[in-house]
């Protein structure tokens, strides 16, 4: 909440030109593992009332769709004057699946945003199993460090899904966010509450940001259902305008 100066002498910590947008940071469609068009996703975030949307596709998946520009483009012809999309991709940090498991526990997932709407640079594909592991730390920070540079914000998705505790998020650098409420995980196995590993990452003396998100994958068919994934995890930004800018 915004406090009153004339109630209490509090200020608030924003600036008074502006106001808030309601924001899902991560979510998927069909061109990765997700079941709604980003039309069809566009369309029912804002009649819930939100106003920005990252689309964060697996990168991997995006390459056997189309590729990224054609995803990109996709994704930004959603965009109306109220409502705005923001490119992204999720990537996936493969820990060595043991004989049986069927979900390796300390896959780190992270997304990243692009700081404008098409990016000339995309993360590369080699950080599926093939040039990164989960414990390849310096791997992962060269590639965040490079990320950074190239303009995209970096957030951990789900740490508590992933398996991983902070010690592993402490030895990583570089990085904005984390998701403390994941709505997907936390329908799938009550795995969406990941605060007390943030809580850990702010006792160290790391000052991060913290999001809850839908990371939505279900349809239209969920949605009538009454099991939708969506709807159920945002993040308020405040901005004097709802630009990409």
């Amino acid at each position: 909440m915004l406090f009153n100066p004339q109630d209490d002498g509090r200020r608030s910590p924003f600036p008074q030109r502006g106001r808030f947008y309601k924001a899902n940071l991560h979510g998927h469609t069909r061109y990765s593992d997700g079941r709604l068009t980003p039309e069809q996703t566009a369309q029912l975030y804002r009649a819930q009332g939100y106003a920005v949307y990252a689309f964060t596709d697996h990168l991997i998946e995006i390459a056997r769709r189309g590729g990224p520009d054609a995803y990109i483009h996709h994704i930004q012809s959603v965009a109306t004057s109220d409502f705005l999309p923001l490119t992204g991709f999720e990537i996936t940090f493969e820990r060595q699946r043991a004989a049986g498991e069927m979900r390796p526990a300390g896959n780190i997932h992270l997304n990243v945003i692009a700081s404008v709407p098409q990016p000339s640079q995309t993360p590369p594909l080699s950080v599926y199993g093939q040039s990164y592991t989960r414990e390849d730390v310096s791997a992962m920070n060269r590639l965040i460090a490079g990320l950074s540079q190239a303009g995209y914000r970096v957030h951990f998705n789900h740490p508590a899904w992933s398996g991983g505790d902070s010690a592993i998020y402490l030895g990583l650098e570089g990085y904005q966010a984390m998701e403390i409420y994941n709505s997907t995980t936390d329908h799938l196995s009550q795995e969406g509450d990941s605060s007390l590993i943030y809580q850990k990452i702010l006792e160290s003396g790391r000052m991060i940001g913290c999001l809850a998100t839908d990371d939505v994958h279900g349809g239209v068919d969920e949605l009538e259902a009454g099991c939708f994934d969506g709807f159920q995890g945002w993040t308020m930004i405040h901005a004097e305008e709802l630009t990409y800018n």
